[in-house]
């Protein structure tokens, strides 16, 4: 959709095309009941094939989203990580390797801090940049570590860039930063 990797949301809306010329097809998985109910919203609304009606919704969902400033909820899955950790400030950071992690685009989250992986009673949760395997912020909680990345990810930045100096280059506040 749109064009510029890295747009969010918002910019990519305004440059959807008007006409068909190139289209895209998915296959949509539903229930039956769902399906009936599909079928008749879409006779009820519009008239329009369900496939059309289902796409109409999807993009009246996402304009509502980005109209309120909702960050769009992200797909979250269980995975290996590898983060920077600096246990003692005085000494250079070092990798470990995380065994129940949860990722989800550029980003990672772990049951941690900057010491290392969380031991009871310390339940902190840390969001991580996967690319860089820097720490972006610790939490009390898994959801707030996820719910910041919801938030960070429409940024128009360089989410995919290995180097932490050069994630923001390039960004349209970087100055501000």
């Amino acid at each position: 959709m749109g064009g510029r990797e890295g747009a969010g949301i918002a910019d990519w809306w305004a440059e959807m095309p008007d006409s068909h010329e190139r289209m895209v097809t998915f296959t949509v998985r539903a229930f039956p009941e769902q399906a009936a109910r599909w079928e008749a919203a879409a006779k009820i609304q519009s008239g329009v094939p369900v496939g059309d009606w289902l796409a109409d919704v999807a993009d009246a969902y996402l304009k509502d989203m980005t109209k309120a400033g909702n960050p769009l909820p992200l797909k979250w899955h269980h995975c290996w990580l590898r983060v920077l950790i600096q246990p003692d400030l005085r000494r250079e950071p070092y990798e470990i390797e995380v065994g129940d992690g949860r990722a989800s685009g550029p980003f990672g989250v772990f049951r941690g801090c900057r010491r290392g992986l969380a031991k009871p009673p310390d339940l902190s949760y840390s969001l991580v940049h996967k690319p860089t395997r820097r720490i972006i912020g610790t939490f009390a909680r898994r959801k707030d570590c996820e719910m910041l990345a919801s938030e960070l990810m429409p940024l128009r930045i360089n989410w995919e860039e290995t180097d932490p100096e050069k994630v923001v280059r390039g960004a349209p506040d970087e100055r501000r930063a």
